[in-house]
């Protein structure tokens, strides 16, 4: 799922990490792959080089292997670098009907210090320029763009209430809860909403 949000080799093998118990040995680490996950049902562990080369290999699989996702990243890349060629900013209308206007602006950056406080440390302050930052506006869209359909789907979700489901629900973005007697009801509001 990270894929679109530009994640590194590092930012997967920091995700696997999360998944594996790590045992400290002199000076290395192994990661215990768990019974139920290995082939003969005996659990047994990997050395550190061993996990980079699985975490390279789930990388690949996700950037290269996946032909649709790989088509979708490429899509909307060549879109934006055309976009950057001509100094456009980046339009669409979100399914809840929001209209975004989206372009990365450069800043510079500026030292002051106040002399008037004598050990007064100085601060460092951005000041925008009239030209966009084209290696950002590439960085960024994607994982704003799915904030933004993430977004989207509050409104669906809400219009799928009716008066009689009495649902009390709170949402941050796209974390949803209720009461645990209807967390199931809940739950497939919020997936029709995301269909």
């Amino acid at each position: 799922m990270t894929i679109p949000y530009n994640i590194s080799l590092t930012g997967i093998g920091e995700q696997l990490e999360e998944h594996f118990k790590k045992l400290w040995k002199i000076n290395n680490s192994e990661f215990i792959i768990p019974a139920e996950l290995a082939l003969n049902g005996i659990s047994f562990s990997i050395t550190s080089k061993e996990f980079g080369i699985f975490t390279k290999l789930i990388y690949d699989v996700l950037t290269k292997d996946i032909p649709s996702l790989k088509t979708l990243t490429n899509y909307f890349k060549n879109i934006i670098n055309l976009l950057n060629t001509l100094n456009l900013p980046i339009n669409w209308e979100t399914p809840a009907g929001l209209n975004i206007n989206y372009q990365q602006i450069k800043f510079n950056s500026k030292a002051i210090k106040n002399n008037f406080i004598q050990g007064s440390k100085g601060i460092t302050i951005s000041i925008p320029t009239d030209k966009i930052d084209k290696l950002k506006m590439l960085r960024s869209f994607m994982p704003n763009f799915i904030q933004f359909l993430d977004a989207s789907n509050v409104p669906f979700l809400i219009k799928y209430f009716s008066e009689t489901d009495k649902i009390p629900f709170y949402t941050i973005h796209d974390c949803f809860a209720s009461t645990p007697n209807k967390i199931e009801l809940l739950e497939s509001k919020v997936k029709r909403a995301f269909i």
